[in-house]
This record gives structure tokens, sequence and C-alpha cells, in this order.
């Protein structure tokens, strides 16, 4: 089981709350462990875990980027990666707010 994990800044745009990105994730039938960072920076991970993180992608990527309500400001404080062949010491980046960060692909697998 891999993991992937969006980090959510919401200091960069307090327009939504992240509470609100958990509901409409959860009405997704997709239930993230919720880590939210205790120090001087300011953000929260959702963690999903699966064992075929390709689907899991699209279905964020749908569901919550996409989302019509929610996903412009997903996409203005989000980064989203997931766990490589070697777990987080090659990591995946799939999406980033600064867009001029370079992504990488997802493998089939």
């Amino acid at each position: 089981m891999k993991c992937l994990s969006i980090q959510v800044q919401p200091e960069i745009d307090s327009s939504y709350n992240v509470n609100e990105l958990v509901e409409l994730s959860r009405s997704l039938d997709r239930f993230p462990e919720v880590d939210r960072d205790e120090g001087d920076r300011k953000y929260v991970n959702l963690n999903y875990f699966s064992e075929n993180i390709p689907v899991l992608w699209q279905e964020l990527k749908v569901g919550l980027y996409e989302n019509r309500s929610i996903g412009t400001w997903l996409k203005k404080v989000s980064i989203a990666i997931c766990e490589g062949e070697e777990g987080w010491d090659d990591y995946v980046l799939l999406y980033h707010y600064d867009q001029s960060k370079t992504l990488d692909d997802l493998p089939d697998h």
C-alpha cells in the first residue's frame, strides 16, 4: 500500500478551510488521515492510502481539484505527492501550486 499526500497551505489563501476539503473528500468515499503541522509552518497533510495510486489520483483530481466550488482554491494552496518505488526517498510530485515546478509522471502500477 502506498501513500498519496495532499499538503494544503491555507496561509496562502484563507477563502476555504481545510475541514471543507476533508468533508468533500469524504463525500467521494475517500477518507484521508489528517495530519496537522504543529510547528511554525502552517500546513495540513491529507494522507490517502491505496494499492492503486493512479486510480486514486484520478479520482482526487476530478473530485477535488476540478470541483466547481473548492477546486480553484485547492490549486492555489496545495502540493500533491506520492511515494515512489523507494517510498518517500523517490517521491513523485503530482501537483504544485507553483506552476514553475516540474511535475512527475505517475507510473502505471
